[in-house]
């Protein structure tokens, strides 16, 4: 393997120990390279270490090619020739250290941050924490006598086998990659190119979720009410764990810089307990729990000291440290490195605890996925109309399949397919196997779908019906927004990869957005009134989330009203994504969220409060037109209107000009001398130009005040 001069490349000194240096001018007899040591800084080159090493010794800093658009530069020998040197490297690391490596790297990514920022982060650096449940699943094979305590890590080591690890996941992928494209053409491997980068930030996104938020999603399909119990009070236990082990993390920290380092790793390893290790009877004290209910917990989330049954390559694709995160150690002790990774990898811990069997949990989760979006939509769309697994009548009085989930809130229905796709069996197989699985859900869920949305919009269809019994008439139907529901990491994956979306799509349908029901809780618990969820779902229908994410489009509409807009100056960028943490936290702690600012008057809020309170014929669509009213035609309106009532007490009913029109924004205002009751069947007799405006064939908001009844913000609104 030739060296160029100046690369940088990790070698062994004469002690045994890594050191990373750069390659010097010339070779020194066959095979021979004279590497410079640049563990010290700042020397010039002449007075640095030279070491006189052989070629096959040193390990090369050079990444392995990424895939783009098929095309790689290296054999399918080279890549295994590289591959070999990589796991040969990572095993003598693994062994020299043990534990002591693993819990190095894990405690530099903890910070003492709260839950929900935390779970942001891990957001970022998923890819990350999958290389260290891999190493974790390396020290499991090679753990040796001293399991507690080994020789310290050097910085260079450390870096060392980052670097191992980040190319030895690459290099799996490069050569399964190019074991499955030796047959196929080059835009055939472009797709396949396509596919394995959304395989694998599948992979990488299982769980990205707060823990209490995926706990309750579990428990939404227990059937037991013990297993329910169970599983929310282990998230609970785990999230107090996590909150422990920071404050452990920042006190060691601070003692260290202290110079208290040594005196702490010795106690630690007179007590057998290091930082990431955990003893039953600490457990227990420090949660108040019985110790017999938190040992039948870590039993189900541990796997014992044994050597891994599959080969080193097959952990990238499938890890049981992904269901089973907890190492124990013996009766009584266990080790949990990953703690702070808790939401990517408690996911599956949670799915033991809650019952599923591994060939059934994604039927499962399908059900706790339409529980929880059933429950959801009851409680914050009140009044609406829900049916589940529909079936449509066709004029001749034959059904076909519906959407799993229906919902009609005055005049518009939320059609919604339920699945589970992106569970961990979704990623087992290969890159083909995962295509023909995303495609075939992808262009069934479309299809049914888009069916019936066309029959309910040409009047195909004269019934909506619920498995329950549930009657939906589509006669009162003006829109219907489609969307899909799935588990988080696929919702992830369709949502913020529109190129893989764009191949799975036919090129005239566009991308049908997709929600997880963690998604749909959060937009829901800060988007006030039902209305304003429904403006936002609708304008969501042809936008997918990009790599920002969900939170990212909420912020903007918040600002804007719009979901096509971004923030591009420093004061808007502080009402970005990360403004809206502090009121998710609140949520999340069951306390009561307070309201987020938003881009309207007091008195137009007033109006949207009333249309929504008291929910007349018409009164999502008088709302949903008032919410795209801008914040500065708002004030004229509003002035307009003071105005009018401003003349109507000064006159009385001698008044005269008893009207303002706003054409522009479909908004009208008008006094009524009779002093109708809201509620009265007999309609006002409008003044001719107000006539009119009904029948232009436009939808105009109506709202009218009474010449002695002065209620704020009106006397009553509708649509006219």
């Amino acid at each position: 393997m030739p060296f160029l001069k100046g690369e940088t490349v990790f070698f062994k000194d004469g002690a045994g120990l890594w050191r990373k240096g750069r390659v010097a001018n010339q070779k020194k007899g066959k095979d021979q390279v004279e590497v410079y040591d640049d563990s010290i800084r700042g020397l010039r080159e002449k007075y640095r270490v030279k070491w006189q090493l052989n070629e096959a010794e040193l390990i090369p800093v050079r990444p392995f090619p990424r895939l783009r658009d098929g095309e790689q530069t290296l054999s399918f020998a080279e890549v295994e020739r590289r591959l070999q040197l990589l796991r040969k490297v990572g095993l003598d690391l693994v062994r020299r250290h043990s534990s002591k490596l693993l819990s190095a790297l894990v405690a530099e990514r903890v910070t003492p941050e709260d839950n929900l920022q935390w779970v942001e982060t891990l957001r970022r650096r998923a890819a990350d924490w999958m290389r260290l449940a891999f190493l974790q699943s390396l020290v499991q094979r090679e753990w040796g006598e001293d399991r507690i305590s080994s020789a310290p890590v050097t910085p260079t080591e450390k870096e060392l086998v980052a670097f191992v690890l980040r190319e030895w996941e690459q290099g799996v992928r490069l050569k399964r990659y190019l074991r499955e494209v030796a047959t196929l053409s080059q835009g055939e491997r472009g797709r396949l190119n396509l596919a394995e980068e959304a395989r694998v930030q599948l992979l990488q996104r299982r769980g990205t979720a707060p823990i209490r938020q995926i706990a309750q999603g579990m428990a939404a399909s227990c059937q037991e009410e013990e297993q329910k119990r169970d599983v929310l009070a282990l998230a609970e236990w785990i999230e107090d764990l996590m909150k422990r082990t920071r404050r452990r993390l920042w006190e060691r920290q601070v003692q260290s810089s202290r110079g208290a380092e040594k005196k702490n790793a010795q106690s630690e390893k007179d007590s057998g307990s290091g930082l990431f290790t955990f003893s039953l009877e600490a457990l227990s004290e420090g949660s108040g729990m019985e110790a017999d209910r938190i040992r039948r917990w870590l039993d189900r989330g541990s796997l014992p000291l044994e050597v891994l049954s599959s080969s080193l390559d097959e952990g990238w694709n499938w890890n049981p440290v992904e269901r089973r995160p907890l190492i124990r150690i013996s009766e009584g002790l266990y080790y949990w490195p990953l703690l702070h990774a808790a939401p990517l990898f408690g996911a599956g811990w949670l799915d033991e605890m809650a019952g599923f069997e591994s060939e059934g949990t994604a039927a499962r989760a399908a059900v706790g996925v339409k529980r929880r979006s059933e429950s959801l939509f009851r409680r914050e769309l009140p009044g609406c109309q829900l049916a589940q697994n529909t079936r449509w009548k066709k004029r001749d009085g034959t059904t076909q399949k519906g959407p799993d989930l229906v919902v009609q809130v005055d005049s518009t229905l939320l059609a919604a397919q339920v699945s589970a796709a992106g569970t961990p069996s979704w990623t087992e197989g290969g890159t083909r196997r995962f295509i023909r699985r995303v495609e075939a859900w992808y262009r069934n869920s479309r299809q049914i779908l888009t069916d019936f949305r066309r029959a309910l919009m040409d009047g195909k269809t004269t019934e909506v019906i619920g498995s329950d019994g549930k009657r939906i008439n589509p006669k009162d139907i003006h829109r219907v927004f489609l969307f899909q529901l799935t588990a988080e990491p696929m919702a992830a994956l369709l949502e913020r990869r529109p190129d893989w979306v764009g191949r799975v799509a036919s090129d005239q349908d566009s991308p049908l957005p997709c929600f997880s029901v963690g998604d749909l809780e959060n937009l829901f618990a800060l988007l006030p009134g039902p209305a304003r969820k429904i403006d936002y779902l609708l304008k969501r229908a042809a936008r997918t989330s990009g790599e920002e994410g969900e939170l990212a489009l909420l912020s903007t509409y918040l600002a804007t009203g719009s979901v096509e807009e971004s923030f591009h100056t420093r004061r808007e960028k502080k009402r970005g994504p990360g403004a809206l943490w502090p009121y998710l936290e609140k949520y999340w702690e069951g306390k009561k969220v307070p309201k987020v600012q938003e881009r309207y008057t007091h008195w137009w809020s007033a109006i949207l409060k009333k249309l929504e309170r008291e929910q007349s014929p018409g009164w999502l669509e008088a709302t949903l037109l008032m919410l795209q009213v801008a914040q500065t035609d708002q004030d004229r309106f509003e002035q307009s209107v003071r105005a009018l009532r401003r003349t109507l007490r000064r006159e009385g009913e001698s008044m005269t000009g008893r009207w303002t029109v706003d054409h522009a924004n479909r908004l009208a205002a008008w006094v009524d001398r009779e002093m109708r009751k809201e509620g009265s069947d007999t309609e006002p007799a409008l003044p001719r130009p107000l006539r009119k405006l009904s029948l232009s064939g436009k939808e105009y908001v109506l709202i009218t005040l009474s010449p002695k009844a002065d209620v704020y913000p009106c006397s009553s609104i509708r649509l006219l």
